[in-house]
């Protein structure tokens, strides 16, 4: 952890009296390089930091969130400066949200009719579910956006009694009125 730096008090030529001579060491200063690991954000050399030999160390400070994202925090660091170059290592993961899909309104109401997960960023189509109920129309899904927003999400739709002039209203699903099946729950 220290390097001899040479010796102070020595003359050129020795005088006709005792010399004291000294030697002295310096602490060796050595690099904590903080990496970022994994598949999001990877930087082999985020930050450097230098500390001497022995010196007391602390994870820096930096504000590491990012949108839709978790900081996992950074693992390697001791608690004192070792006798040679660190590496602090951290990483992030993708969050993941629940779309929650509700069909309101009067007739075969469900406040989770079917919930699905995807990733912060991900693209979204809606779920390919037969919605058919002899006699109603569905509405269609309202509320996906085109990707995954960072938090949870309600997606709506409901049912329109038909008129029922030709006896099975315009939909022959083989069931009567009643609450449509849960595919994939």
């Amino acid at each position: 952890g220290y390097t001899f730096s040479g010796w102070s008090g020595l003359p050129a030529t020795m005088p006709d009296e005792d010399v004291t001579v000294t030697g002295y060491y310096t602490k060796n200063t050595y690099t904590v390089t903080y990496q970022i690991t994994g598949e999001h954000f990877a930087d082999s050399s985020y930050r450097t930091v230098d500390a001497q030999y022995g010196d007391e160390l602390t994870v820096i400070g930096d504000d590491m969130s990012k949108q839709g994202y978790t900081f996992h925090g950074w693992s390697g660091l001791p608690a004192t400066m070792p006798d040679e170059d660190i590496i602090v290592t951290g990483s992030y993961t993708k969050n993941t949200y629940t779309i929650t899909y509700q069909i309101t309104g009067e007739h075969f109401a469900d406040s989770a009719y079917r919930t699905v997960s995807a990733q912060y960023g991900d693209e979204l189509t809606v779920i390919g579910d037969d919605m058919s109920q002899q006699g109603y129309t569905f509405s269609g899904w309202t509320g996906l956006p085109a990707t995954m927003p960072d938090e949870d999400i309600i997606v709506t739709g409901y049912y329109v009694p038909v008129d029922d002039a030709d006896n099975n209203g315009g939909n022959d699903n083989g069931g009567g009125p009643g609450k449509p099946g849960k595919p994939g729950k």
